[in-house]
């Protein structure tokens, strides 16, 4: 089950219960929302070597950072590394996921289009 709220004129939608069935409670005045946006950062086609798919890791962008960068912009990303171990497909299996939480971004194909939407 799930409850829907206005909040600011948004329509917001909270999960009741979580994967094990334990009941969520959000306390409205206390919580804080933040932006955040997944991006994944593969490196360029002409640096990787010849007959390889070239490597790619996902960012976290939080905040001020969200919703500036389009598919097939050339960025510069400063940020933190950080490995999480995840559980695979509700087996005995677990995995490491690689994430940057980025801290700094910058434009390496600057261009008049770009220069607008900063």
């Amino acid at each position: 089950m799930k409850i829907t709220k206005n909040i600011n004129n948004e329509t917001i939608t909270f999960p009741t219960k979580d994967n094990d069935g334990n009941p969520l409670i959000c306390e409205f005045g206390l919580t804080k929302y933040t932006d955040f946006q997944f991006l994944t950062l593969q490196e360029l086609p002409e640096e990787s070597p010849n007959g390889l798919i070239p490597r790619s890791v996902s960012i976290v962008l939080l905040d001020d950072l969200c919703g500036k960068y389009k598919p097939g912009d050339k960025i510069f990303i400063t940020g933190v590394y950080k490995n999480v171990t995840t559980k695979i497909d509700n087996a005995d299996k677990y995995g490491i996921k690689q994430y940057i939480i980025a801290t700094n971004i910058e434009y390496l194909n600057f261009n008049e289009s770009s220069k607008n939407e900063i």
